[in-house]
């Protein structure tokens, strides 16, 4: 054994011929943590609750990685396995599928409580309680048994009974739906105003119809 003062470390050093300390491993006593040090400069460290620290001095979780600078443009964490399925659950002791995400023939899929939630399906789109979305965003509460029409699937909401979109605005705002191309972002438009509780309808840029507050058009 390395045995050391109590406020002192024990260590191990490697060195070579332009660095007698070039790595090492070091207990602290004072404190009692392990550390580890490469090219003369320390990289990981283990505190006395258990907690690793990479690139962190005082970890404040079982994993604590923090990246001076800039992170390179690979990340800061791969998770790489050999098998065709790749997930990463968070999970606790007494239920082994409450959450995880699993990457699996280029689909990445959210798991809650072993029910699928959400995926993200390669190039095809993202699918919220749907796992094969019918556009490129596909939000399902239950099947309609209906497809969606190949000039409107860029949002695609699907329900078995009634289905609808909500436009929640302030009580003396509007809310609307824009029609836009590349010479005019605005060159329809369907708006609700909430001031005068009137439905206003715009075509080429320009108000054309208007469903007032006593139903008057």
């Amino acid at each position: 054994g390395i045995l050391s003062a109590t406020d002192g470390f024990g260590y191990i050093i490697f060195g070579d011929s332009g660095n007698n300390a070039q790595g090492g491993i070091q207990y602290h006593h004072n404190g009692d943590s392990m550390r580890i040090y490469t090219n003369d400069g320390e990289r990981l460290r283990i505190d006395s609750s258990g907690n690793v620290g990479i690139g962190d001095t005082a970890p404040d979780v079982l994993l604590h990685v923090t990246q001076g600078g800039e992170p390179p443009a690979e990340g800061m964490l791969i998770l790489e396995a050999n098998s065709a399925s790749r997930q990463l659950r968070i999970q606790p002791p007494t239920d082994a599928d409450n959450g995880f995400i699993d990457y699996k023939g280029g689909n990445l899929v959210f798991m809650d409580d072993g029910t699928e939630v959400a995926r993200f399906q390669g190039s095809s789109g993202v699918g919220i309680g749907e796992s094969s979305p019918l556009g490129k965003l596909h939000v399902k509460t239950a099947d309609s048994g209906a497809s969606a029409h190949a000039s409107a699937d860029e949002l695609v909401i699907e329900g078995s009974a009634n289905a609808g979109i909500n436009i929640l605005s302030g009580n003396s705002n509007e809310g609307g739906i824009y029609f836009g191309d590349d010479g005019d972002n605005d060159i329809g438009r369907v708006r609700y105003d909430h001031s005068a509780n009137s439905l206003d309808f715009f075509v080429n840029a320009s108000e054309r119809m208007t469903i007032d507050s006593s139903g008057r058009v």
